[in-house]
């Protein structure tokens, strides 16, 4: 994949970098995975999911449902041991 297919497709679905397991072409790096998770869920995924929720309204019944965005920490500290 090129650079500029990567990054358009970032652009395109608006997913920081450092979520879509891109490497930092820079010395600061992106910051905090969790961090960044969390602002992307608030700033696209709710809004995303709440429009999609409004086809339950439409329909009159019960058509889409999403599962609480969470992050698995206990799983994630079981893969990555602190060194």
């Amino acid at each position: 994949m090129t650079v500029t297919t990567r990054d358009d497709m970032r652009a395109a679905h608006r997913v920081p970098p450092v979520l879509m397991g891109i490497m930092p072409s820079n010395v600061g790096g992106f910051g905090y995975v969790e961090k960044a998770a969390r602002v992307f869920a608030r700033n696209e995924l709710v809004p995303l999911q709440s429009r999609f929720l409004e086809l339950n309204e439409w329909m009159g019944e019960e058509v889409v449902k999403f599962d609480p965005y969470a992050i698995e920490e206990a799983r994630a500290k079981r893969e990555m041991p602190e060194l």
